[in-house]
This record gives C-alpha cells, structure tokens and sequence, in this order.
C-alpha cells in the first residue's frame, strides 16, 4: 500500500495513528538517517528497539518495513511513529527532547 505523506492519517488504523504520534511525542523515534535518496531508516524504543525503514518516492511512502513482530494490519505504531517523526514540522508537533 502506498501512502501519500501528506494525508498519511487517513490511511492508518486510528488505534495505531494515538499510539504512533504518543511513541514520537514521548522521544522513543530516533532521528530517522537518510541512508540512501528517499530510504529513511530509524529505531524506534518499545519493547526492544525495532529497526524501521521508509521508502519515500513523490511524496508517497511506497515501502515501509518494521522489524516488530507485529501482524494485526498492514502498519504498526512504529511506523506511524516515524512517519511523524518525518511530517513534524507540517503538522506543527513536538516531542520531548530527552527521554530519560
């Protein structure tokens, strides 16, 4: 599934959308590294640190990948997590700076 960054919200599960934009806003995202043109990769703190990666072409997400064990639905709260991360400054959201 691809997902347009800029409406990304109407294509996650609304359950995963509050947990995503909690674990972003509490500082468990950190710092997604561009690794090549348009692949973003970051860990994201849960349960264990999980290993997300982002395909961005055109504005559209067209590959995402966590390495949770997730398999409720097609993206986890890490991802959503991410994909926060990455429109913060669009949807004018902080998070804690330092998560002790």
């Amino acid at each position: 599934m691809q997902i347009p960054l800029n409406q990304f919200e109407q294509y996650i599960d609304e359950t995963i959308l509050k947990r995503g934009l909690s674990y972003f806003q509490n500082g468990y995202v950190n710092q997604p590294e561009e690794i090549t043109p348009g692949v973003y990769e970051a860990i994201v703190q849960g349960w264990e640190d999980y290993t997300v990666q982002l395909t961005v072409k055109n504005g559209n997400i067209v590959e995402y990948v966590c390495s949770c064990p997730y398999d409720m639905g097609a993206v986890c709260k890490h991802v959503a997590a991410v994909i926060f991360y990455l429109q913060q400054e669009v949807l004018e959201i902080n998070r804690k700076e330092d998560k002790e």
